[in-house]
């Protein structure tokens, strides 16, 4: 039998083949309260025994199975033994002791939102923040890598609204701002153990046990005195751009917010009359976004087009 075969089962099995056998033969002379003595010494024996073998068999198994140059080499058992001797040696860090002493380098990380589970886009992302971070390591810097948490814009709030069953302002005139800013700071957290479980598992090194979240006042103070230390070197200007808005909420949104509750719904539409100049004709128009017509400053014509002209019974016009 290959030893890769040989299972808890099949060990067990074997025990009691064994017990049986030598319980049957070596004891017919033997009275029973003397047989069941000597039987229940040899079990113990045998079971010592096979346990000792069956670790034996087992470590073997997996050397197969973790050695390049075995038929049985799987190389996720081989994952597994690396991180195993990363996490019981605290190879991460040693690393971070070795260099604490030397020139620092800086690794700005942008941290993941706290309310999603970590996706195959966070996988890619999180495989190259770890290889630079490594190699200046390796170059004899100190890299400090906290894992962060984004806890600002609109994703905690949704998850709040849909958990609480109202509208961000309906949670905000019953709770307070207080009160609403306590329930999404108390969701924070939600997702700690899986994203440690995800990041630790791809073999990227960095520091849970002290991570940051956007929300402590420390990290907020530490922006604004960035953006003022930029506004003080005449560093910041005033731009346009135009980006998603949300109307409800009176903010802009950014891309990821925006197609996080993108929904397909029936517009209206509507067609608007513009008079033309000197000429007591009308040019119909029709759009499906009405609030764009303020901001309207001609309209466009083709010499390719065909255009009917019309009248409207009911207006005369």
């Amino acid at each position: 039998m290959n030893i890769a075969e040989i299972t808890p089962i099949v060990i067990i099995d074997i025990i009691q083949r064994q017990v049986a056998g030598l319980s049957a033969n070596s004891m017919k002379s033997e009275k029973p309260a003397r047989r069941r003595v000597f039987c229940w010494g040899i079990e113990k024996q045998l079971i010592k025994k096979w346990h000792v073998f069956s670790q034996d068999i087992i470590q073997k198994a997996n050397q197969m199975k973790t050695n390049p140059n075995s038929d049985e080499f799987s190389f996720v058992d081989a994952e597994h033994q690396v991180l195993e001797f990363w996490e019981q040696s605290r190879i991460f860090e040693q690393s971070l002791q070795q260099t604490e002493n030397a020139s620092p380098y800086i690794f700005y990380d942008g941290p993941p939102f706290a309310t999603g589970l970590p996706h195959h886009g966070h996988l890619v992302a999180s495989t190259i923040k770890d290889v630079v971070p490594r190699y200046f390591t390796m170059k004899g810097r100190y890299v400090q890598r906290r894992f962060g948490w984004d806890c600002h814009g609109l994703p905690i709030e949704h998850e709040i609204d849909k958990t609480l069953g109202m509208s961000s302002i309906e949670a905000v005139e019953k709770l307070g701002i207080k009160g609403y800013n306590d329930e999404c700071r108390g969701i924070v957290q939600r997702y700690t153990s899986e994203w440690r479980k995800t990041i630790n598992r791809i073999g990227r090194w960095v520091d849970f046990d002290h991570d940051y979240k956007t929300m402590d006042p420390w990290y907020m103070e530490s922006l604004w005195w960035v953006v003022k230390e930029l506004w003080d070197r005449d560093l910041i200007y005033r731009g346009e751009k135009v980006v998603p808005f949300s109307t409800e909420l009176s903010t802009v949104l950014s891309n990821f917010e925006a197609g996080s509750n993108y929904q397909d719904v029936q517009d209206p539409a509507v067609t608007v009359l513009f008079k033309l100049r000197d000429d007591p004709r009308y040019i119909a128009a029709w759009t499906t976004t009405p609030w764009t017509l303020p901001s309207n400053l001609a309209l466009c014509v083709g010499d390719d087009i065909d255009y009917v002209e019309a009248i409207d019974k009911q207006s005369g016009k």
